[in-house]
């Protein structure tokens, strides 16, 4: 098959080793440009529009169907599994008891310190500490071991990404969250016994009008996070293995075609989320000039000011009541700051 034209852009499914592992799953070769958009977090109906679909390539990877539902309509879509699901028939774990896990904030030094509060009234034994890979990681490392906590990490988001944390998932016995991070789900589908903190507040930087494009009060994570209080094991990993795709049954054969007809559909094509016709083929122009995949998803004003000096929110937010409740003023508190690479990339702690 001819490659796509516009291959260089598509780097979603790249992300994390999600095309590895659908390639290895349907047996497809791993040269082959998969231009489909991904939520690499878990997508909980908690978005205006699916999450992640709003990212450049033609077709988007829905892994439940309500996400094809929401999605269908601004793209193309496909209904596959989700790549987490995937690496149960093609990696091997060790399966190990390695005591119990925390999945940590985006780090700081501010989160954890407050974080260590909350962990010392806990009294955990043989606890460790999962570090996210954004920003000064070695800043976190040193804070945890300083207080007698082993670290570990799944690093960096490229391609072998998602078979390191699942080897780190599978070889611990119980997960525990502060925030609604993707990996407690993934845990939860392991059938890990997993907890979560519902007192604990974090500081984030996020993207500009981070509340309009999200919408907590429509999120099915309220469910799964009143599962993991009443510790519900059994319908919190039901719940995960669903929303991750376990109901999607198909041939593989057929799959491969599905895949294949649509790459022949879309291989001129990419997408960008925009209704205003001009402001349109101005991000097209930008994308084909800056070559910057992500540019269609930056949150920008028709004003070159606002495309070139951008905002981002500075927060102060307990993710779990939020994604319970919606947001409001004793959960969400923000304020607009100017962006600075390197220094409040939204995701990063401070």
């Amino acid at each position: 098959m001819k490659d796509l034209k516009y291959k260089k852009f598509f780097k979603s499914a790249n992300s994390m080793g999600a095309k590895e592992i659908l390639c290895e799953y349907l047996n497809i070769s791993n040269k082959l440009t998969i231009p489909f958009s991904i939520s690499h977090g878990v997508d909980l109906n908690h978005q205006n529009i699916a999450m992640d679909s709003d990212l450049i390539e033609p077709i988007h990877w829905c892994y439940n169907k309500n996400i094809f539902k929401r999605a269908s309509d601004i793209k193309s879509c496909i209904l596959l599994p989700h790549p987490w699901l995937m690496l149960k028939e093609v990696v091997i774990t060790n399966n190990k008891n390695n005591g119990t896990l925390l999945i940590a904030p985006p780090g700081s030094i501010r989160n954890n310190k407050s974080l260590l509060k909350i962990i010392n009234r806990m009294q955990i034994s043989n606890l460790t500490i999962l570090i996210k890979s954004r920003g000064e990681i070695l800043e976190d490392k040193i804070f945890w071991e300083s207080n007698g906590f082993n670290t570990i990490s799944a690093g960096k988001s490229d391609s072998n990404f998602y078979r390191r944390l699942y080897e780190i998932l599978s070889s611990h016995s119980c997960v525990i969250g502060c925030s609604m991070s993707s990996a407690l789900i993934f845990a939860s589908a392991l059938g890990k016994k997993c907890s979560i903190m519902n007192d604990y507040y974090f500081n984030v930087y996020e993207i500009n009008n981070f509340e309009s494009k999200f919408n907590f009060k429509n999120s099915s994570a309220k469910s799964y996070i009143d599962y993991l209080l009443k510790d519900d094991q059994a319908n919190a990993q039901a719940f995960a293995r669903k929303i991750l795709g376990s109901e999607i049954h198909f041939s593989k054969d057929k799959k491969r075609d599905e895949i294949f007809s649509l790459l022949k559909r879309n291989h001129k094509k990419f997408y960008i989320h925009e209704p205003r016709v001009v402001i349109k083929f101005f991000k097209l122009v930008l994308l084909l000039v800056f070559k910057r995949p992500s540019i269609s998803r930056i949150s920008l004003s028709i004003s070159l000011k606002n495309i070139f000096f951008q905002n981002v929110y500075k927060v102060y937010k307990n993710d779990v009541d939020v994604f319970r409740n919606g947001i409001n003023k004793d959960n969400f508190l923000f304020k607009q700051i100017r962006y600075k690479k390197e220094i409040n990339r939204p995701g990063t702690g401070y």
